[in-house]
Protein backbone atom coordinates (compact mmCIF):
# COMPACT_ATOMS: atom_id res chain seq x y z
CA UNK A 1 0.00 0.00 0.00
CA UNK A 2 2.64 2.37 0.63
CA UNK A 3 5.03 1.34 -2.23
CA UNK A 4 2.13 2.98 -4.59
CA UNK A 5 1.97 6.18 -2.42
CA UNK A 6 5.75 7.21 -1.82
CA UNK A 7 5.87 6.57 -5.82
CA UNK A 8 3.43 8.78 -6.51
CA UNK A 9 4.65 11.11 -4.30
CA UNK A 10 8.31 10.45 -5.57
CA UNK A 11 7.06 11.33 -9.67
CA UNK A 12 4.96 14.62 -8.24
CA UNK A 13 8.20 16.02 -6.49
CA UNK A 14 10.41 15.10 -9.66
CA UNK A 15 8.03 17.52 -11.58
CA UNK A 16 7.76 20.06 -9.60
CA UNK A 17 11.70 20.29 -9.39
CA UNK A 18 12.12 18.99 -12.82
CA UNK A 19 9.42 21.88 -14.18
CA UNK A 20 10.93 25.44 -12.88
CA UNK A 21 14.72 23.81 -14.26
CA UNK A 22 13.17 22.52 -17.64
CA UNK A 23 11.41 26.40 -17.86
CA UNK A 24 14.79 27.94 -17.13
CA UNK A 25 16.75 25.97 -19.84
CA UNK A 26 14.24 26.29 -22.73
CA UNK A 27 12.37 29.41 -22.73
CA UNK A 28 9.30 29.92 -24.54
CA UNK A 29 8.87 29.49 -28.31
CA UNK A 30 8.82 32.71 -30.24
CA UNK A 31 6.75 33.49 -33.60
CA UNK A 32 8.85 33.86 -36.63
CA UNK A 33 7.23 34.02 -40.08
CA UNK A 34 8.73 31.47 -42.76
CA UNK A 35 8.09 33.24 -46.47
CA UNK A 36 8.50 30.44 -49.29
CA UNK A 37 9.06 31.70 -52.51
CA UNK A 38 7.65 29.52 -55.22
CA UNK A 39 7.39 29.34 -59.31
CA UNK A 40 4.94 31.85 -59.59
CA UNK A 41 2.40 32.10 -62.92
CA UNK A 42 4.64 34.28 -65.10
CA UNK A 43 7.38 32.03 -63.95
CA UNK A 44 10.72 32.29 -66.44
CA UNK A 45 13.58 30.29 -65.97
CA UNK A 46 15.85 32.79 -68.17
CA UNK A 47 15.92 36.15 -66.57
CA UNK A 48 19.34 36.39 -68.77
CA UNK A 49 17.72 39.89 -70.81
CA UNK A 50 17.61 43.53 -70.11
CA UNK A 51 14.48 43.06 -68.51
CA UNK A 52 15.05 40.31 -66.66
CA UNK A 53 18.71 41.67 -65.02
CA UNK A 54 16.85 44.76 -63.92
CA UNK A 55 14.26 42.96 -61.82
CA UNK A 56 17.01 40.46 -59.84
CA UNK A 57 18.90 43.97 -59.05
CA UNK A 58 15.47 44.97 -57.73
CA UNK A 59 15.01 41.61 -55.94
CA UNK A 60 18.63 42.02 -53.99
CA UNK A 61 17.67 45.78 -53.34
CA UNK A 62 14.81 44.77 -51.77
CA UNK A 63 16.19 41.78 -49.82
CA UNK A 64 19.02 44.44 -48.87
CA UNK A 65 16.36 46.60 -47.29
CA UNK A 66 14.41 43.94 -45.15
CA UNK A 67 17.51 42.81 -44.13
CA UNK A 68 18.45 46.27 -42.79
CA UNK A 69 15.06 46.59 -40.72
CA UNK A 70 16.23 43.54 -38.65
CA UNK A 71 12.98 41.51 -39.25
CA UNK A 72 14.76 39.52 -42.12
CA UNK A 73 17.45 37.67 -40.20
CA UNK A 74 17.65 34.84 -43.33
CA UNK A 75 17.27 34.30 -46.91
CA UNK A 76 18.26 32.35 -49.51
CA UNK A 77 17.11 29.87 -52.52
CA UNK A 78 16.88 26.54 -52.56
CA UNK A 79 19.15 24.03 -54.64
CA UNK A 80 16.61 21.37 -55.84
CA UNK A 81 15.05 21.76 -59.20
CA UNK A 82 11.10 22.04 -57.91
CA UNK A 83 9.00 24.80 -57.87
CA UNK A 84 9.92 26.15 -54.44
CA UNK A 85 12.64 28.60 -55.14
CA UNK A 86 13.47 30.13 -51.93
CA UNK A 87 12.75 30.80 -48.33
CA UNK A 88 12.36 34.15 -46.45
CA UNK A 89 13.06 33.67 -42.38
CA UNK A 90 11.97 37.14 -40.67
CA UNK A 91 11.42 37.33 -36.39
CA UNK A 92 9.71 40.27 -34.58
CA UNK A 93 7.55 40.41 -37.50
CA UNK A 94 4.05 39.71 -38.47
CA UNK A 95 2.68 37.63 -41.53
CA UNK A 96 1.34 41.26 -42.87
CA UNK A 97 4.05 43.11 -42.44
CA UNK A 98 6.54 40.34 -43.83
CA UNK A 99 4.17 39.95 -46.74
CA UNK A 100 4.09 44.10 -47.40
CA UNK A 101 8.08 44.19 -47.44
CA UNK A 102 7.64 41.02 -50.22
CA UNK A 103 5.40 43.20 -52.28
CA UNK A 104 8.28 45.27 -53.17
CA UNK A 105 10.15 42.66 -54.70
CA UNK A 106 10.36 43.14 -58.63
CA UNK A 107 10.23 39.28 -59.13
CA UNK A 108 7.03 38.70 -56.91
CA UNK A 109 4.75 41.80 -58.62
CA UNK A 110 5.21 40.41 -62.26
CA UNK A 111 4.11 36.84 -61.34
CA UNK A 112 7.61 35.90 -61.59
CA UNK A 113 7.44 34.27 -57.74
CA UNK A 114 4.41 33.66 -55.60
CA UNK A 115 4.54 33.90 -51.96
CA UNK A 116 3.42 31.99 -49.55
CA UNK A 117 3.46 32.50 -45.40
CA UNK A 118 3.62 30.25 -42.34
CA UNK A 119 3.86 31.25 -38.72
CA UNK A 120 6.85 28.90 -37.50
CA UNK A 121 7.49 28.59 -33.38
CA UNK A 122 11.28 28.14 -32.39
CA UNK A 123 13.23 29.12 -29.73
CA UNK A 124 13.47 32.44 -28.77
CA UNK A 125 17.10 32.60 -29.26
CA UNK A 126 17.47 30.96 -32.37
CA UNK A 127 21.01 31.74 -33.80
CA UNK A 128 21.68 33.32 -37.05
CA UNK A 129 25.03 34.15 -38.03
CA UNK A 130 25.99 38.12 -38.55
Amino acid sequence: MWKPLIALLLFLLTLAVSAPVAAKLEPAPSPYVVGIRRKGPSWRADLNTPEGRSMIQGHIAVIRKMEATGKLIAAGPFGDPTDLRGLLLFRNCSIDEARRMAAEDPVVQSGQIAMEYYTWMAPQKLKVEE
